[in-house]
């Protein structure tokens, strides 16, 4: 008895945490849409990403200082990349990224590295984050002239994206996708709202199998995945969509 309470407490200082700033990383809700999540917002005027205040934060903050959930792209990519080659990273902020693993990577031996982003982020990363082989655009379907398709922490915010009907809908697939920092439920799919510090952000928790199936699909092969256990997803009051991890991918075009 006194162990639920406790747990009780627990649910409601946490969501109320959630309404302020130093809520951080927190999570509240279950939800069936994106509009439903940001119907309860605290602040319905600050939710998505889209932002020049958001966009200059992530030009001040860059750095080349790598997490633990990077090592696995690395590996990987010091396998897969080839001078003169081509690489397009979706989400990939104001050169996040690129500067971070340049350093090891050598990624200026790249024919191309693109970015893709929302707007008011790629201004930022064309103004703040210049480099000779580095491209910013809002057109996520100039992946298919790129070899290599990257993506890491991004797809949970794409309202209704759908995997299969993009990797179809372009002139080439990519030879190689690595995937990293995804939130996944053994069972379900669903939507929750994240604290992002300056604004909300609706996103995926995705059914791992429905995931994993779609790749097949396209006819990629999974060949490596790990877990990221540097993030992690807590909703109060909502035990049984509580056995989320975060994980990466990497997959290989087999036909």
């Amino acid at each position: 008895m006194i162990s639920a309470l406790n747990k009780l407490i627990h649910h409601y200082k946490l969501d109320r945490k959630f309404h302020k700033p130093t809520g951080y990383g927190l999570f509240k809700g279950v939800y069936a849409t994106f509009d439903e999540a940001k119907k309860s917002a605290p602040n319905k005027n600050k939710t998505g990403y889209n932002t020049a205040e958001l966009a200059q934060f992530y030009s001040n903050t860059l750095t080349t200082q790598l997490a633990e959930y990077d090592y696995p792209v690395l590996v990987w990519l010091s396998k897969i990349i080839k001078p003169n080659g081509t690489l397009f990273d979706l989400g990939g902020n104001v050169g996040t990224h690129y500067t971070k693993y340049s350093p090891i990577l050598n990624l200026e031996q790249l024919k191309q590295y693109t970015v893709c982003d929302l707007e008011q982020i790629i201004e930022e990363g064309e103004k703040t984050n210049p480099r000779p082989n580095l491209k910013y655009t809002t057109n996520n379907t100039e992946a298919a002239n790129a070899e290599i398709w990257l993506s890491s922490g991004t797809l949970q915010y794409i309202e209704d994206f759908n995997i299969v009907n993009y990797f179809n809908k372009l002139s080439t697939k990519p030879k190689h996708v690595i995937i990293n920092r995804l939130p996944f439920h053994p069972t379900m799919q669903f939507v929750s709202l994240q604290n992002g510090g300056l604004n909300y952000y609706p996103q995926y928790i995705f059914y791992e199998t429905l995931f994993l199936n779609q790749f097949e699909l396209l006819g990629y092969k999974l060949i490596d995945q790990w877990f990221d256990k540097n993030d992690g997803c807590f909703i109060p009051f909502h035990q049984q969509h509580n056995k989320v991890l975060y994980k990466g991918f990497y997959f290989e075009l087999i036909v």
